[in-house]
Parts: C-alpha cells; structure tokens; sequence
C-alpha cells in the first residue's frame, strides 16, 4: 500500500497482493469482502487473470461475490502493474 509494485513480473503474486491491499483498506473501515458488490479488474493479460482466478476464489470465499467486469488493456500507470482492481462497497452489516 506504499504504492510501490510488488512482485514485478508475476501475476499470481500481484493478485494476492492487490487483494491484500483490498482488504486492508475494507477493514479499516469496519468492511470485509462481503460488502464489496462490484468489482473491476483492469489487467494487461486476460490469459493471466483467467489463469490467476483461483485468488479472486479465495479471496471471496465463504460470501456471495460480487458482480465483476475485467478488462484488458494495454498498459496501467506503471509498466511493472498487471492489474488493478476497483472496488464499490456497501455496508451490508
């Protein structure tokens, strides 16, 4: 959450670590992955993040997931990036 990327050049490891970043921010504001109800995934390589999607799995484990869009696109803000994610949250407690 420094913004420095993490794990440059592999893609499993910069998912875990988004949803980690995720779910850092979720809790501190009293949330968790069940308050997410939409998320979008912007990625440099759909191959990876079909292939990387057993994290997403994880992450959301045990809650309904959320709607989800993914898109590829050329390139993020830094080269190193592969992914971002945004996420809409509504307090569901």
């Amino acid at each position: 959450m420094d913004g420095k990327v993490q794990h440059v050049g592999d893609f499993p490891a910069q998912l875990e670590a988004v949803y980690a970043d995720i779910d850092t921010t979720l809790k501190a504001h009293g949330l968790g992955p069940a308050d997410v109800v939409k998320e979008t995934v912007f990625t440099t390589d759909m191959d990876a993040m079909v292939a990387a999607n057993s994290k997403r799995v994880a992450y959301y484990q045990g809650v309904t997931p959320p709607a989800g869009t993914w898109v590829e696109v050329k390139r993020l803000v830094d080269p190193d990036m592969l992914l971002e994610i945004e996420v809409i949250v509504q307090k569901t407690r």
